[in-house]
């Protein structure tokens, strides 16, 4: 609202709700300590439509938006997610959710230690990109109501926010993302790097080998382990012991308070404090690899993540749509941004690196006998000769001298 203007009930109880995500003006709302679950209800009636069912294609196949795309409750608020894995399969069953958030019907065939079961077809869960290029992608028409933007609570940027992500992992969109910016189309060529871990090296401490296999970090809120997933948790705990509470995004059980508004400096001042903890314990604990870090959510052994290149262009979608689009349709009217975005894989084959033991018992001992054949003139005769002379030949001596 402008400067003088009066606000409705109801809109105060949504710029109360939403200051979680936008705190400009946050001064002017009742300071609330805890929210209830009535925040989930607000979010869910603010949350931002899918037009448009034509315009979400995968794999040559065009797909109604809202069935490839699902709602998920993150740091920014409430997005949409492709591919990602169902809440039953992520969280622990003590963990609980609202309505439809984070709920996908489709069950996962993948994890990460195996990837897809043998039995699996082409058309599974999560969805596979089959073969690589711009024309096999996954494309996107996103539709921007200019009447919903607010210029006080964005970046420098104005579009949307892209976090790519394995799909067993809740991603901080605040952390790690690419922009989308109004009128441009971009395009995002993936290249996947993996780092698997030999059995041979499991039977090391996870301290020696700096990973965890999937089933060696319990976690009390996830079902699977990703150093996302740990670091959440861990963030979690921590805002929970400062503040008696925790931010509206974050997993809980039924008994654990959500922060309202007048929590948001303590929730802040901990996530910060973490960060330093967390750096002054990784600078403590450097050189001894048996001490663990505050939140101690090392990578996992086998480990997937994405290097991204990225390309940009303006997209006058205005000029193309007046040709194509009947009058009077909402492509015509000019309260409306777009913004295209198209994700792709830019090989068909990755290469993947593995953690092996350098020197195992028999490397060492294959090594030293070769050193010591090197530079002694070393060999197995000369070590038959050296435990007979200790043995046989001391025992036949004594033998006869007793004689």
């Amino acid at each position: 609202k402008k400067r003088n203007q009066s606000v409705t009930t109801e809109e105060e109880i949504h710029a109360q709700y939403l200051s979680l995500i936008c705190q400009e003006g946050i001064e002017h709302f009742p300071n609330n300590k805890t929210f209830t679950d009535e925040i989930f209800y607000q979010l869910d009636k603010l949350k931002p439509r899918v037009y448009l069912p034509f315009i979400c294609r995968f794999m040559w196949n065009y797909f109604p938006c809202e069935d490839v795309f699902k709602h998920i409750i993150l740091d920014e608020g409430i997005c949409y997610t492709f591919n990602m894995m169902d809440r039953e399969e992520i969280f622990r069953d003590n963990v609980v959710h609202y309505s439809i958030f984070n709920k996908n019907e489709n069950v996962s065939e993948w994890n990460i230690d195996d990837g897809y079961s043998n039995d699996s077809k082409a058309d599974t869960y999560p969805r596979r990109g089959l073969l690589s290029g711009a024309d096999n992608s996954l494309q996107i028409t996103l539709i921007h109501n200019i009447r919903d933007t607010d210029y006080t609570c964005l970046e420098d940027v104005l579009g949307y926010s892209v976090a790519l992500h394995t799909p067993h992992a809740i991603p901080l969109v605040k952390k790690q993302h690419f922009q989308v910016p109004f009128d441009t189309s971009v395009m995002a060529a993936i290249q996947p790097r993996m780092m698997t871990t030999s059995q041979e090296v499991k039977k090391y401490n996870p301290g020696d080998r700096e990973c965890y296999f999937t089933n060696e970090r319990p976690l009390k809120y996830f079902k699977i382990y990703t150093p996302e997933n740990c670091r959440l948790e861990c963030l979690v705990n921590y805002t929970l012991k400062q503040c008696g509470c925790v931010n509206f995004f974050m997993p809980r059980v039924n008994s654990t308070l959500i922060c309202g508004n007048g929590n948001y400096d303590c929730m802040k001042n901990a996530e910060r404090d973490l960060k330093l903890i967390e750096l002054n314990n990784h600078m403590d604990v450097k050189g001894n690899r048996n001490r663990e870090t505050y939140c101690d959510c090392m990578p996992l052994c086998t480990e997937l993540y994405y290097d991204i290149e990225q390309t940009q262009t303006e997209w006058k979608w205005n000029e193309k749509f007046r040709v194509r689009v009947p009058e009077g349709y909402m492509y015509r009217q000019n309260n409306i941004k777009l913004a295209k975005l198209t994700v792709f894989f830019k090989t068909e084959q990755f290469l993947s690196s593995q953690r092996n033991e350098m020197y195992g018992p028999i490397d060492f001992l294959a090594n030293f006998g070769g050193l010591l054949g090197l530079f002694t003139g070393f060999s197995i005769l000369s070590l038959i000769e050296i435990i007979y002379y200790l043995t046989v030949r001391i025992f036949c001596d004594i033998r006869q001298r007793n004689e």
